[in-house]
């Protein structure tokens, strides 16, 4: 076998034997020989030893050829190695390999002629005792087979092929076992007859719908893709065959809608669905599911995603979580064109001093966090539907800021820390991503200095008004010189404010209200606002371009910040230099922040 293959387009493949019509160079495939036939083939008991596929011929698979037997028979085949660019006929199998009581142990085994044996799981054994005919051979695709599961490059190479397998199969088989007692497979069946149109009288199927669109198999995260990717499929359950049409998923879909079962992910898609979905589509959908690799989540949606989002998600399995978490944060910032991920990050509660700096910002479960938010955003307004987050911030910009951003992807931020030429620059990247327990990539950012928390405050809200006078708690008092008050009586504490003032300072209330006990009043220099328990004196106000609301951050060097989490400030825009005019809060006693209020800074 040579080390090197030619490139020319001009291939052809005749019995095994791969050669270029242009240049003339022959390649013998020995891994696609074919396989001798006859009763009476003998099989080595030993372990099954895979042979390596041979990237250098290109979109090289795995095929197993079923060999033919009845329903009891052991499970025979063959394993052969073919080119998806020789545009091989085969049928992919999509399944769990999990039963329903969550059973993944090796307690099957098939035979492989030439090869010895091989253990796979109960539910592999049943969807290839499904496909298996009792004549013929049958070539299929299964991952549990098809892949060498302990060699990690190998993974890495088939996972990226995923679309190609499952959208060029001849058929994608859907095998699913669920035994249950007579009367729910008759309900089954029911089910299956009325997707098809047929009218039943018996209204058990609608009974069953739940526990059906509930089976393991449709929480499975892999299953969104082969479904998605699918020219054609059939579902195989227990031993009903449904051919999966346009008209048999909307019904399937109207009838969830109906009956108000929350519509599986993989359900959700068209059949033959082309890599052109955004990002957060697909990711959010995956999130929603199972998988035993948390970092499969991001893996198995990657086929689905526009290409561009997809080429910064490379599958990696010798990746951390971390890193590929990392990676897909990256994707989303970049065609989002937006730091909005920022208002989920934060340091955490009760940390010491030492801790705020290394612990991570963002973790899988603010991840989830964004993603439910960025959902709700996505929903027609409703009033059932409070948003989660106050957005300060409007428009595309406000006076320095920026409501969206570009991200420019490079090896190392410091050389462009040095680098002032690239102070326009909204938001440059560190990618690929040092090791690191936190989710939030290295980057440098455009922002704009605010204020800063000098004093933090608790609140009882009961500011009783009449008119424009109001009694004011003594423990409340704090809060009257941003808005203008003025002494009237000492005993009750009652102060006077012009009727807009009034209507500001109940806004205020209302806001701090509506966030309830997750957030802690707090004074600035200049304003009043409010956050999670989590800030300290001192701690920086800024807007950042492509966050609509103002975060706060502790500096670590001078440059250098960490995300302590998103804030309410009191007339945002009106106390951030760009716009003053207004003299809300405390700007008629003081002077403007000094420095540079418009700055790229880090945020690691």
């Amino acid at each position: 076998m040579p080390e090197h293959f030619c490139t020319h387009r001009d291939i052809r493949k005749f019995d095994g034997i791969r050669c270029c019509l242009e240049c003339g160079e022959t390649v013998f495939e020995a891994a696609s020989l074919s396989l001798p036939s006859g009763p009476n083939d003998t099989h080595n008991s030993d372990h099954y030893m895979y042979t390596k596929l041979n990237y250098k011929l290109g979109q090289e698979i795995r095929l197993v050829v079923l060999l033919p037997g009845q329903p009891a028979d052991p499970i025979r085949c063959d394993i052969v190695h073919e080119n998806l660019e020789d545009d091989p006929e085969y049928d992919a199998v999509s399944y769990v390999w999990a039963t329903e009581n969550g059973d993944v142990s090796f307690c099957k085994s098939i035979q492989i002629r030439h090869g010895g044996s091989m253990p796979i799981t109960a539910n592999c054994d049943a969807a290839l005792r499904q496909l298996r005919h009792r004549g013929l051979p049958r070539r299929v695709w299964i991952d549990a087979i098809c892949i060498d599961q302990t060699n990690i490059e190998e993974r890495n190479h088939q996972v990226y092929l995923m679309s190609l397998i499952y959208s060029r199969a001849r058929s994608v088989r859907i095998c699913i076992q669920e035994r249950s007692s007579p009367a729910r497979l008759l309900a089954y069946s029911q089910l299956f007859k009325w997707l098809q149109g047929v009218d039943v009288e018996d209204s058990r199927e609608f009974q069953t719908l739940q526990r059906f669109v509930s089976l393991r198999y449709f929480r499975r995260v892999w299953v969104i893709q082969e479904v998605a990717l699918a020219n054609l499929a059939y579902l195989l359950f227990n031993d009903e065959e449904l051919l999966l049409t346009g008209i048999v998923m909307e019904r399937l879909k109207l009838l969830c809608i109906t009956h108000e079962f929350e519509l599986p992910g993989a359900l959700r898609w068209n059949f033959g669905q082309t890599g052109g979905a955004d990002v957060l589509t697909c990711i959010y959908a995956g999130m929603n599911c199972n998988a035993t690799d948390a970092r499969d989540k991001i893996f198995a949606v990657l086929s689905l995603m526009e290409p561009h989002a997809r080429s910064l998600i490379p599958v990696d399995y010798s990746l951390s979580l971390e890193s590929v978490y990392t990676n897909t944060i990256l994707a989303i910032m970049t065609t989002e064109r937006n730091l909005q991920i920022l208002f989920y990050a934060s340091i955490g509660p009760s940390l010491s001093a030492e801790d705020w700096r290394t612990v991570p910002c963002m973790d899988m479960q603010r991840f989830q966090q964004y993603l439910i938010g960025w959902s709700v955003a996505m929903q027609p307004p409703s009033q059932s539907v409070q948003a989660t987050r106050l957005d300060q911030f409007e428009g595309v910009t406000v006076g320095s800021w920026h409501s969206t951003i570009d991200v420019h992807i490079v090896p190392s931020v410091d050389n462009y820390k040095r680098a002032s030429s690239h102070e326009s620059m909204s938001c440059i990247v560190e990618w690929p991503q040092p090791t690191r327990p936190d989710f939030l990539p290295r980057f440098w950012v455009r922002a704009h200095y605010i204020d800063r928390v000098e004093d933090m405050h608790t609140f009882s809200t009961r500011i009783r008004s009449c008119s424009e006078t109001c009694v004011v708690d003594p423990e409340d008092v704090w809060i009257v010189p941003f808005f203008s008050g003025e002494m009237v009586t000492e005993t009750p504490p009652t102060y006077y404010f012009k009727q807009k003032d009034l209507l500001d300072l109940r806004d205020y209330l209302m806001d701090l209200r509506r966030e309830g006990a997750y957030s802690q009043p707090f004074s600035t220099r200049y304003s009043v606002g409010f956050a999670t328990p989590r800030y300290q004196r001192d701690d920086a106000i800024f807007a950042i371009d492509g966050v609509r609301t103002p975060m706060l951050l502790r500096k670590t060097d001078a440059q250098s910040y960490r995300v302590v989490g998103y804030c309410y400030l009191w007339a945002a825009l009106e106390l951030d230099c760009w716009n003053p005019g207004t003299k809300k809060g405390r700007w008629k006693d003081l002077e403007r922040p000094s420095g540079l209020q418009t700055q790229m800074i880090e945020i690691h």
